[in-house]
């Protein structure tokens, strides 16, 4: 096999709405490395195509510009690979399911709703949900999306570029922060306004209510802030009268505690996301999408990657939350 293959397409992401963390990380992820082991001992590889998060970058701002790293560089400047802190998450998240005695089909729904949680889909269902109303992020923050049908389409123009030029190391950006901007402020007031006109429904078949805002906290210090006098002081309250109580309420203590814990870890990973104001440069996505386009003719429309026509409000309105609710939130 390894002599005969000459395009390799490794796409380093589940599409699945509701994949298991554990699945997606072993995917996403450890991926990478099994596909490099075996391109490396590829005899005549004409092509190699890695998709990849332009979250690779880091906690890095400002501009981020098009350019490859180098192998085995981490995000921090220091030694410590950040999948190490990956790893633990499962780790310990695996640790809370075996004393629950968990079978197979517990664990795989367990671990798909903590693959959602990390996700900016996981704050749009907590939200649908009625379950969230704050969110650690600046709101002038720029946010980095794409539909997946521009990626896609990026992905055929660069093979079509790069055929027969397998050292030529190209990053093109496929993402929105420069050519069409989305800040965080707008996209919550998207989803504001959908579940106010579409409300989700509660097992007892009536709508779920949900704020008219959403509070934004720009630091952690005003999250962890938040979080201690919302949630921490009260459970602290119920615990001591659990003690008074003969331990009534510990299942249920025990379970409040774990998921503050889990919230705040997951603000922790998620801060450079939310808070660094970066954007990602696309000059070589827009030259990639002027020659290429213009060579096929014909299929111009058909491979269309035009990011400035995407109207933020009505792709959120019409197609990506009710996606979600349609697939996700079942």
């Amino acid at each position: 096999m390894r002599r005969t293959v000459d395009v390799v397409v490794c796409s380093a992401a589940s599409t699945m709405f509701d994949e298991r963390y554990d699945v997606a990380f072993a995917t996403n992820t450890l991926g990478v490395e099994h596909v490099s082991d075996f391109v490396n001992n590829c005899t005549n590889i004409k092509l190699l195509l890695h998709v990849s998060t332009a979250y690779v970058s880091g906690e890095r701002s400002g501009i981020i510009f098009e350019n490859p790293f180098k192998m085995g560089e981490t995000l921090n400047g220091k030694n410590d690979l950040n999948i190490k802190e990956e790893r633990l998450v499962i780790q310990d998240r695996h640790r809370q399911l075996v004393p629950e005695n968990a079978d197979e089909e517990a664990i795989s729904s367990a671990m798909k709703n903590f693959g959602l949680q990390r996700t900016i889909d996981g704050f749009i269902a907590s939200y649908g949900k009625g379950r969230t109303s704050c969110f650690l992020s600046d709101p002038d923050k720029v946010l980095d999306l794409i539909p997946g049908d521009m990626v896609i389409n990026a992905m055929i123009l660069a093979m079509v570029a790069h055929m027969n030029k397998p050292y030529s190391r190209i990053i093109y950006h496929v993402g929105s922060p420069m050519s069409n901007p989305l800040s965080i402020s707008s996209f919550r007031n998207c989803v504001i306004d959908y579940f106010i006109k579409h409300p989700l429904m509660s097992r007892q078949g009536s709508p779920i209510i949900t704020t008219r805002d959403i509070k934004l906290l720009t630091s952690m210090n005003s999250f962890n802030r938040y979080v201690a006098i919302r949630y921490m002081i009260p459970l602290k309250g119920i615990q001591c009268a659990n003690i008074l109580l003969c331990q009534t309420f510990s299942a249920w203590c025990h379970d409040a505690e774990r998921k503050i814990k889990i919230v705040l870890r997951l603000a922790e990973l998620f801060k450079p996301y939310v808070l660094i104001h970066n954007i990602f440069d696309d000059a070589n996505l827009n030259i990639l999408n002027g020659i290429v386009t213009e060579s096929i003719g014909a299929e111009k429309e058909t491979f269309f990657l035009d990011v400035k026509s995407i109207n933020w409000e009505d792709y959120f309105t019409y197609i990506h939350i009710p996606g979600l609710v349609k697939y996700a939130l079942k």
